[in-house]
């Protein structure tokens, strides 16, 4: 019964288809401010990849159903495109990118970027080559004035150019598995986010953040003592001989709030039973200070937006956005 309600709330979706504050240092309250129920506010989808905030608007990526675009109170506006594989249509839809009022969306089953205006009107569509994996698009990616951060089949942190007519600029390393752990599977994907004129790159297996400037890296920040990583080390040095198919996942999304320019790291945490509920943020203005650490209401999670303290992330246990307020407030 749910999975029909489900697919009849799916299907008459589709038919009907800033200033930035400075400061020096933060007070953060922990504590989700509830207006109505064990939410603020929560509204059933599907399988979200991707979810960004952009001038007060929501934009989801469902993998297998588009872009939807919603008001921040969880309404919904109206599709990003049409939903199909003819021409000029949208389907599996794993990351999307907002740059210079143009949304740049990854469709898989026709291995493009996609092209759309933030009404939603159809633009261009550029294939991408084969040497690009669609696993590349787990990840979030940049785009930039020359081209397409994001990794490749050989893990490198490269830069193509929109129309993918070579590589721009060689890649540097991925970060590499944990050697300490034997028989362990871990792919070394990474999110990719762009701070003023840095790139940063956080591993999905490792508590850092590597931090680039003109294709070189220029800091490396450690995450292991922070205790939502090291909650998931602990977990991992305990159970390192699980066999050839675990997968040690460390980070599973990373959002910048670029109203207070605070990084948020979706993580996943526990020493007995894991969940990807730990968000932990950190203060990009002063030297990536952490500010604190709280966990989300359910189980596991796998994409955040958020801005202006407010802060949206997908449930994929009970398949719903759930909106939460978090007050952070100067010394």
């Amino acid at each position: 019964m749910r999975n029909l309600i489900l697919i009849v709330f799916i299907a008459t979706v589709f038919h009907s288809c800033s200033n930035k504050n400075s400061s020096q240092s933060f007070e953060l309250r922990t504590d989700f401010i509830k207006s109505k129920g064990k939410f603020s506010d929560s509204l059933y989808v599907y399988d979200i990849r991707s979810l960004l905030i952009d001038q007060g608007k929501l934009y989801v990526a469902e993998y297998e159903n588009g872009i939807k675009l919603l008001d921040t109170d969880l309404n919904f506006i109206s599709c990003i495109g049409e939903l199909g594989e003819g021409p000029e249509e949208i389907f599996i839809t794993p990351q999307i990118q907002i740059y210079r009022d143009t949304i740049y969306a990854i469709s898989s089953n026709k291995r493009a970027f996609m092209k759309f205006s933030k009404r939603g009107k159809f633009i261009s569509e550029l294939k991408y080559d084969r040497e690009i994996y669609d696993t590349s698009f787990k990840y979030r990616f940049i785009v930039s004035n020359n081209g397409v951060f994001l990794n490749n089949k050989n893990l490198d942190f490269t830069l193509y150019n929109l129309s993918h007519q070579g590589k721009l600029k060689g890649g540097v390393p991925f970060s590499e598995p944990y050697n300490d752990i034997n028989k362990a599977y871990v792919t070394s994907g990474a999110h990719l986010l762009k701070f003023e004129d840095k790139i940063l790159h956080l591993s999905d297996n490792k508590a850092e953040i590597r931090v680039f400037k003109q294709n070189e890296e220029v800091d490396r920040i450690n995450l292991a003592d922070f205790k939502p990583f090291k909650e998931r080390l602990k977990f991992i040095k305990a159970n390192g001989k699980l066999g050839s198919t675990s997968y040690y996942n460390m980070i599973q999304d990373a959002y910048i709030d670029s109203t207070h320019e605070i990084l948020y790291i979706l993580s996943i945490a526990g020493e007995n039973s894991p969940r990807s509920n730990a968000v932990s943020l950190l203060d990009l203005n002063n030297d990536f200070q952490f500010l604190g650490s709280f966990n989300l209401n359910g189980d596991w999670y796998k994409t955040i937006a958020v801005e202006n303290s407010k802060f949206f992330a997908f449930n994929t246990v009970d398949s719903k956005i759930e909106k939460y307020e978090i007050e952070i407030e100067k010394y």
